[in-house]
């Protein structure tokens, strides 16, 4: 009879220690969840920047008429001291035609002077979907005309 009166403590302990693990567990869940969306970003962040440097570099080495034939895939538009130029890339960091997942946008603005040019860029990368700037710099190169 006093068997059956007292408390199966036991099943008790299971019962919490169960709940204690599920608790851990949700826990731990979340932590792997955050890291894995940081990690995400990041590498956008740094594919950005690898691929916006990248294009500031042609730009520096071939000048602005070079440059804008290099650039397959680009929009361009010119309107004298201003250019523009769009490239669009797909998840891959790809250049694509049409417009995916993300733009690099540069805008370039041409001061003509008596010895050269100077061209100042501001360079931006844009995540397509939600307008997020994944990187964005400022640049300027000065090609000085050389009399012969």
């Amino acid at each position: 009879m006093s068997n059956l009166k007292r408390p199966n403590t036991f099943l008790i302990e299971i019962i919490i220690c169960l709940f204690f693990f599920a608790i851990s567990a949700s826990v731990a869940l979340q932590f792997f969840a955050g890291a894995h969306t940081r990690q995400t970003l990041s590498y956008q962040k740094i594919s950005a920047s690898i691929e916006a440097q990248s294009v500031l570099e042609q730009f520096r080495v071939k000048g602005e008429a070079l440059f804008t034939e290099a650039l397959s895939g680009a929009v361009v538009q010119n309107d004298g001291e201003k250019i523009q130029v769009r490239l669009f890339y797909d998840d891959e960091w790809k250049i694509s035609s049409v417009p995916s997942s993300y733009l690099l946008d540069l805008d370039m603005q041409k001061d003509d002077r008596d010895a050269g040019t100077l061209y100042t860029i501001k360079a931006a990368v844009y995540r397509q979907n939600d307008e997020t700037v994944l990187f964005e710099t400022l640049s300027a190169k000065y090609f000085p005309i050389f009399e012969k």
